[in-house]
């Protein structure tokens, strides 16, 4: 095994939420810059091993919906919590997120599925 990942445990959504958020953080630590796309496509591989891949339609919408929310919710808790603590841990999407964010609202508008990964 090298690595674990517990889809729904702590809510309950869309199974696309969950694929959404894997593949945007992939994607903001990705020091290959392989591409939404490739890691798409990888994460949707892995994922069809196990369970049916959901409808993807809306794949990148929902990144960009998480993304919009962890930034906005990390630049209010550090805003809040500025005299508390250490607020690095919360701030830690601003340093790329923007500009991922923009990325993904000027780029791609879907993850199209490759007639060879069967999605």
């Amino acid at each position: 095994i090298t690595g674990l990942l517990d889809f729904g445990d702590v809510h309950k959504s869309f199974r696309i939420i969950d694929i959404a958020s894997t593949v945007l953080y992939l994607h903001l630590s990705d020091k290959r810059n392989q591409g939404v796309k490739a890691l798409a496509n990888g994460v949707l591989k892995g994922y069809s091993r196990v369970r049916d891949t959901p409808d993807c339609t809306h794949l990148v919408t929902a990144m960009k919906a998480r993304l919009s929310c962890s930034l906005i919710y990390g630049l209010r808790t550090a805003r809040i919590n500025l005299r508390g603590g250490n607020v690095e841990y919360v701030l830690r999407t601003q340093s790329n997120g923007w500009k991922v964010l923009q990325e993904l609202n000027d780029g791609i508008d879907r993850v199209e599925d490759s007639p060879d990964e069967g999605h």
